[in-house]
């Protein structure tokens, strides 16, 4: 019944949309910012395959190199700019993962798991060839940077976790919340085939993720732009929409990774302390053999909490 509810409740608010934006109204940047590709000052970064990011470094680049990975997927660093302060002693990463807010816009093929390990590996070693990084992911961020440490536990120093997504398939199949069944495979694909989507029109797929987010979230915390597509197909290779629930960034983390994680949770009901105590944090080495709780923050608000940036301090600099 509530995905039903949900579905009839998107397909209104999705006729609203159609009535309110012809299709000649639709040009690049009137609905959302433009990305690298179209605002060439924006800071960017080209892969090694063309791709361009949109991607910003604070600090002095001969400190260690700490990477910031946003939440989605499809977000942006945006709402992680909070933590900027940390390039005192860090050189500090911050970029919009491929085909995410204002980085640029790639074929669907290329928004998968396997590209993003390759994504994150060649900014390690752009950034930090000789030396191990430090990463911090939040959400999405968080599965993904445990994902990358699974699969590269030598380039890592240390891993700092906030409320992470769920990273296997137990956690996938316990994880509640309307984007769940708002993001459906069906309604994606009915989506994909009206005119609600224009061919090939990014703007109007990105503006709709932006204006339809069912979770609260203040202003403080809303991203410049989000990528539709990217948040479509990386769930879509994790088994989200089919509840395959295929990915599983879990198996041989304690073997393999034997540095303490920083873990921090707020008090969610999708995601945080229950959650991420009862099916997550067991996975890794926690440091000081906890998981530190941000009392009354949600899912964003742990992002900016002084407290979190304290502990954060505390954990990088002991």
């Amino acid at each position: 019944m509530k995905t039903i509810y949900i579905h009839i409740l998107i397909l209104s608010f999705t006729l609203i949309f159609l009535g309110s934006c012809e299709r000649k109204a639709i040009e690049v940047g009137e609905l959302v910012p433009k990305t690298v590709t179209d605002d060439p000052s924006l800071p960017s970064f080209q892969l090694s395959d063309g791709t361009k990011l949109h991607l910003e470094t604070f600090g002095n680049p001969d400190d260690p190199v700490l990477i910031v990975l946003h939440g989605g997927p499809g977000n942006s660093y945006q709402p992680y700019l909070a933590w900027q302060s940390l390039s005192e002693d860090y050189y500090m990463v911050y970029w919009d993962q491929r085909g995410a807010g204002l980085s640029e816009r790639v074929p669907n093929s290329e928004l998968n798991g396997p590209q993003y390990l390759q994504d994150l590996d060649e900014i390690g070693n752009h950034f930090s060839p000789e030396q191990k990084f430090y990463l911090i992911g939040h959400s999405w961020g968080g599965a993904y940077a445990a994902y990358y440490v699974q699969n590269h536990p030598d380039r890592v120093e240390k891993l700092v976790l906030l409320e992470p997504g769920p990273m296997n398939k137990t956690a996938m199949e316990n994880t509640t919340g309307a984007t769940m069944d708002f993001f459906s495979k069906e309604l994606q694909a009915f989506l994909n085939n009206s005119d609600y989507l224009f061919p090939g029109d990014d703007e109007a797929a990105d503006y709709f993720r932006m204006t339809s987010k069912f979770e609260k979230q203040s202003m403080e915390y809303t991203d410049t732009r989000q990528g539709f597509r990217c948040n479509y197909y990386l769930n879509d290779w994790r088994g989200l929409w089919d509840h395959s629930y295929t990915a599983d960034f879990t198996t041989g983390i304690k073997d393999n990774y034997l540095n303490k994680v920083l873990f921090i949770v707020g008090t969610s009901e999708r995601l945080g302390a229950d959650y991420q105590k009862k099916y997550q944090a067991g996975y890794f080495h926690l440091y000081e053999n906890q998981v530190f709780e941000i009392a009354d923050a949600s899912h964003y608000e742990i992002i900016d909490s002084p407290v979190t940036l304290q502990i954060i301090k505390t954990y990088l600099n002991p």
